[in-house]
């Protein structure tokens, strides 16, 4: 299922205006790693009454993935690399999940790893998590490049939910040059790519970002 789903995003044409945006607008910034958070499991696993394990398919975590592997293959390219730093983390990970990624050179890291492993030269991947990933790496990080859900910038939508759209969050956007990859809403509806409008990493006051 994986590797069906990873095909179906490769022939997109989000995938091949994902790969143009970041070979346009990212090409001079200084990256070195991957850090993606609470993109899902694959293998949904419950219990039946019998006792047994069943193991189910998650198609929409696949597609995260793969564009995940999108980035990774993007970033050899670019820097001519035959390996590329790329870390995820994600509780809800099965060892069937961790067999997969390990196989596409992806490293399953735990809690708070994730976090520590985010700097300036980092692309982050997150889509709709069940964390506060956009207030975290606001306090952390300005990273080379995000892909995330859309920052509204008007009171009230995402509040609520639970990655919002702070006042702190819609600032250090601010910083953010965003770019479109659509059409395709059926594969991820409202994620946009923000790329930092400095090449050069911005540099904390006090060991934190304003």
């Amino acid at each position: 299922m994986f590797h069906d789903k990873t095909q179906e995003w490769k022939e997109s044409p989000a995938c091949e205006n994902l790969k143009t945006i970041l070979s346009s607008s990212a090409k001079n910034h200084e990256i070195d790693k991957i850090v993606a958070f609470a993109l899902g499991t694959m293998s949904h696993q419950r219990f039946n009454v019998d006792g047994s394990l069943q193991t189910t398919a998650g198609w929409s975590s696949a597609l995260q993935h793969a564009l995940l592997v999108t980035v990774i293959e993007w970033l050899k390219e670019r820097d001519q690399k035959e390996k590329v730093l790329c870390y995820s983390q994600d509780p809800a990970y099965t060892e069937v999940d961790k067999k997969i990624l390990d196989e596409e050179g992806i490293e399953v890291i735990d809690d708070p790893r994730g976090w520590l492993e985010v700097d300036e030269q980092s692309v982050v991947l997150s889509i709709a998590p069940n964390v506060p990933v956009k207030e975290i790496i606001t306090d952390i990080s300005r990273p080379a490049v995000i892909i995330w859900c859309r920052v509204e910038f008007y009171d009230g939508l995402g509040q609520g939910y639970t990655d919002p759209d702070s006042p702190r969050v819609r600032a250090m956007m601010e910083g953010y040059e965003l770019h479109e990859f659509g059409p395709d809403e059926e594969m991820f509806c409202n994620i946009v790519v923000y790329i930092r409008k400095s090449v050069a990493a911005p540099v904390p006051l006090d060991g934190r970002f304003p």
